[in-house]
């Protein structure tokens, strides 16, 4: 794969950015156009046997297959391959975009089972490991961009992985112009993407009260990136039950719960929510899932 081949395949960009990306803002941290070694949080994975770059690059969905799997050691595998490649071939801007994808799924993996608050950033303090994937992300999009990969895509990484820096109202104001500005190029380059709308949709749910929060336009973002989605991507589904559950349309929340279920059976935060809602709970998206919660839903 060359320099020229900007554009990776589609595979699997946003899982939870959830307020975060709501408050959006952006600071780039500035990585070395060449990492030399891997940062701390992928170290052990890098160290471990990773996939042959010959794979990874044959398979288009391998950081798609990951994030459905649920499992942190398959996402990780994916990293360490993606790391070792761009570390072999620093000139392969697809490579380091399929990265900074990676590093962004990671993040959300690790967030899969946290409840959905609106208004309410996902972190009150950035966890390490969350800080040293942002930084990894940030820096892949960084090399990407340098070797002329100005994809909408591109941008769209780029306003995900600020927004998870947004841990309160002071970080909102202090990053949100340059998420606004990544989401706007993205918006520009590829209008119809419906990952972006996902990402759109999240931003219109998630917002707090008065500043932002519709879920009826949130709705709408969702039902477009579920109708353009590949098959097996819950996540446009699962968001769009949150919004018909806040505009109090609790049948159409059930069929948006069946379908996220259906398209990939092992997403825990789906399953237990259909059963919280089907149960009477009156805020069934808020709550963490437990162990014992996940265990027990259908």
């Amino acid at each position: 794969m060359t320099a020229a081949a900007t554009r990776p395949p589609r595979s699997s960009p946003l899982l939870k950015v959830r307020a975060g990306l709501a408050l959006t803002g952006i600071g780039l941290l500035g990585l070395p156009l060449a990492l030399a070694s891997p940062p701390a949080a992928i170290a052990p994975a890098c160290a471990a046997t990773a996939p042959a770059a010959a794979t990874w690059l044959a398979d288009a969905t391998p950081v798609q297959a990951a994030r459905r799997s649920g499992d942190p050691a398959a996402i990780d595998a994916v990293v360490a391959a993606l790391f070792a490649h761009t570390g072999a071939d620093p000139h392969d801007a697809a490579a380091w975009h399929q990265l900074a994808e990676a590093a962004l799924e990671r993040i959300l993996l690790r967030t899969r089972r946290r409840g959905l608050v609106i208004g309410q950033p996902t972190f009150a303090t950035l966890p390490p490991e969350v800080a040293a994937d942002v930084e990894l992300g940030l820096g892949a999009v960084e090399r990407a961009r340098a070797l002329g990969d100005d994809s909408g895509d591109l941008h769209r990484l780029e306003a995900c992985l600020l927004g998870q820096r947004i841990t309160g109202f002071v970080t909102a104001l202090r990053w949100r112009p340059r998420i606004d500005e990544a989401l706007a190029a993205a918006q520009a380059r590829t209008p119809d993407d419906p990952q972006l709308h996902l990402v759109l949709g999240l931003r219109a749910l998630l917002s707090p009260r008065g500043l932002g929060h519709d879920p009826a336009r949130a709705l709408a973002h969702f039902e477009t990136a579920a109708g353009a989605s590949a098959d097996g991507e819950e996540r446009a589904p699962l968001f769009a039950a949150m919004a018909a559950h806040l505009l109090q349309r609790r049948e159409a929340a059930l069929d948006w719960l069946e379908r996220a279920i259906a398209a990939n059976p092992g997403n825990p935060f789906a399953r237990v929510v259909r059963r919280r809602l089907l149960g009477g709970e009156a805020e069934p998206f808020a709550r963490d899932v437990s162990d014992d919660e996940e265990a027990a839903a259908p």
